[in-house]
């Protein structure tokens, strides 16, 4: 992964990413949502626009997410998708499960 920039509104965090979401990336990645979902009272929104590629592990962290926040009541949803990485979610069968 490249790059990380987070933004927090009253009810949101929107965060974007750039570069990939894969195996090499992953540690970056996690410990920075660890951190994101301790705060269990505002939604998550992915803006993927900038992520050239995303692998299964990057898969099953956003699928991790979403169970997190949907457990609690929050919404998470992933947003301005860029075409490759649009593809391999709907590969995976996720683009309704994501884009709630």
């Amino acid at each position: 992964m490249k790059s990380m920039d987070i933004r927090e509104y009253e009810s949101t965090i929107e965060v974007s990413l750039s570069g990939s979401i894969d195996l090499p990336s992953i540690k970056d990645f996690t410990e920075t949502f660890d951190r994101l979902c301790a705060n269990e009272s505002k939604n998550i929104e992915l803006d993927l626009s900038e992520v050239s590629y995303i692998d299964s592990t990057g898969m099953s962290l956003l699928l991790k997410l979403f169970k997190h926040q949907k457990q609690l009541g929050l919404q998470f949803a992933i947003s301005r998708v860029s075409d490759r990485v649009a593809s391999l979610i709907s590969l995976c069968s996720l683009s309704e499960t994501l884009r709630q």
